[in-house]
């Protein structure tokens, strides 16, 4: 938009609706969930706090939509194998088995810390 004088009140309505659009704050929906994807070198409890953050701030989504937008995101690994071959119940007994995970990477992660002090 070029710089001009302001000449009405309209003018200045849509110079500063155009100024200030961008910093809008857009309301949160499901499809948010099929946005959060875990990184690569990104922990599953890392992953797992990113994906609540996120689902905190949409309205209530069927847990059918929540467990599928989570394990779409998920890294390929053993826990997602896991979550292909026996569906989880409900979103809690997907964290429920998420747990068992964190605590192998947790100590995956301590032995090779060790292992490079040596």
């Amino acid at each position: 938009m070029v710089l001009q004088s302001i000449q009405s009140f309209d003018d200045f309505q849509k110079v500063f609706l155009h100024q200030f659009s961008s910093s809008k704050k857009y309301k949160t929906t499901v499809f948010s969930l099929f946005e959060v994807k875990q990184g690569p070198d990104e922990t599953l409890r890392a992953y797992i706090k990113r994906f609540n953050r996120v689902a905190l701030d949409i309205p209530p989504c069927a847990p059918e939509t929540k467990i599928t937008t989570f394990t779409q995101g998920l890294w390929e690994g053993d826990f997602f194998r896991s979550l292909t071959k026996k569906l989880p119940k409900d979103f809690e007994d997907l964290l429920s088995r998420a747990e068992k995970y964190i605590n192998i990477e947790e100590a995956q992660n301590q032995k090779r810390v060790a292992l490079k002090r040596v």
